[in-house]
């Protein structure tokens, strides 16, 4: 079981022409994830140049690589490539059991992920205090997630960034 972190704004947009239309929250992004295991998609992976997020365990999901190449490196900085999400996470489970799980997108594989009961365990969201152009959006919105994960834990307020941001916790309350 993961978490999903996402960051996304007013319209739950989170990107556009492949890449991320805003950068206020990537500090918290890089705390939370620090010393995980992060899963992505395919297109995620590729919006990163194909370089692993140092620090932390990168796990891409993708039907175009071949399945479980074992322990690749870039940079220094190891990664693995498996053809399913499940896969994914059970090889995430059983090597990195101690690490925090995070599935970080693209679309596609939020989508999936919450389309499948039990593989994840919460949400954490950083609203961003702007409406911004996207072509991409979060599969869910306020009410279809706190339908699913209760009324969210405000886990912090930003005010003094270029943008406003208030990060949110759906699933935290759950057992």
């Amino acid at each position: 079981m993961t978490k999903i972190i996402v960051a996304c704004e007013r319209g739950f947009g989170i990107g556009k022409d492949g890449g991320i239309p805003f950068f206020s929250d990537m500090s918290f992004f890089k705390e939370t994830t620090m010393g995980g295991v992060v899963i992505m998609g395919r297109k995620t992976w590729e919006s990163l140049k194909e370089r692993p997020l140092p620090g932390r365990i990168n796990v891409i999901v993708s039907t175009d690589y071949d399945d479980g190449r074992w322990r690749l490196e870039k940079n220094g900085e190891p990664f693995y490539v498996f053809r399913s999400l499940e896969k994914a996470m059970t090889f995430a489970q059983s090597e990195y059991p101690r690490k925090n799980h995070f599935n970080i997108g693209g679309a596609k594989l939020y989508e999936y992920a919450l389309s499948k009961p039990g593989l994840v365990t919460s949400v954490i969201m950083s609203k961003i205090g702007v409406e911004a152009e996207c072509d991409t959006f979060f599969p869910l919105n306020r009410d279809q997630l706190e339908e699913r994960f209760g009324r969210p834990k405000v886990l912090s307020i930003d005010n003094d960034g270029i943008e406003p941001v208030i990060r949110l916790e759906y699933g935290s309350n759950r057992n």
